[in-house]
C-alpha cells in the first residue's frame, strides 16, 4: 500500500484536472493551494476533515469576519467533493 499523498499533491492534481476541463481557477486555485500548504505545514495527515478547513478559514491571515471565513470554506467545497469522490473517509 502506498503512503498517503500530501494535501498539496492532492490540490495540485485537482487543479490540474479542473484546468484541463477549461476552468481558470485564479482566485479559487490560489486559495486551494494556500489551504493545502497550511494543512501540510500543520502536520495534517489523512483525509480532508472539517476541523482543518475551519482552522484555515479562521487563521490570522484572514480578516476576522465570518463572511470571509464562509467564503474561504466555500472555495474549498468543490475540492472537498473531489476528494470525497476518491476517498470516502473525507468528512
Amino acid at each position: 500500500m502506498s503512503a498517503p499523498s500530501t494535501m498539496l499533491v492532492r490540490a495540485q492534481a485537482y487543479l490540474a484536472e479542473r484546468r484541463h476541463l477549461g476552468f481558470e481557477l485564479d482566485r479559487s486555485g490560489s486559495l486551494t493551494l494556500a489551504f493545502a500548504r497550511f494543512a501540510d505545514a500543520s502536520g495534517h495527515v489523512g483525509p480532508l476533515a472539517a476541523p482543518i478547513v475551519l482552522r484555515w478559514a479562521k487563521e490570522a491571515a484572514a480578516r476576522a469576519d465570518p463572511f470571509t471565513w464562509a467564503g474561504r470554506v466555500g472555495v474549498l467545497r468543490p475540492f472537498a467533493r473531489h476528494l470525497a469522490d476518491r476517498d470516502p473517509s473525507t468528512r
